[in-house]
């Protein structure tokens, strides 16, 4: 509605609430379907190791919107070729606007 377009309506009055439960389930459904990819606040890229682990968890307990990248994956390579990191400090944290983080050691 905020674009000026409906995608659906509902009419009212409905017979029963649970009709309108059904109604508005089957949009939402619709919409989900439809929806494009969520944004992603962070892309970590590193390996199955201790310290992308980590940072997934640290990430998923704060509710951060994050994708995870493998290194060795196509994407991955071409996100530290992108930001000039050359791999062998991993994880590297890339923020939505290109800055990155790398693992300083441990």
């Amino acid at each position: 509605m905020i674009l000026g377009q409906a995608d659906s309506h509902i009419t009212k009055p409905w017979m029963v609430e649970l009709d309108l439960y059904s109604v508005v389930s089957d949009c939402l459904a619709d919409w989900a379907r439809n929806a494009e990819a969520a944004f992603e606040l962070f892309s970590i890229v590193g390996r199955n190791d201790r310290a992308g682990h980590e940072l997934r968890e640290l990430l998923t307990r704060f509710n951060v919107p994050f994708r995870f990248v493998a290194a060795d994956s196509g994407t991955g390579r071409r996100l530290l070729a992108d930001h000039g990191v050359d791999g062998s400090r991993l994880p590297v944290l890339v923020r939505y606007d290109g800055e990155e983080l790398v693992e300083i050691g441990s």
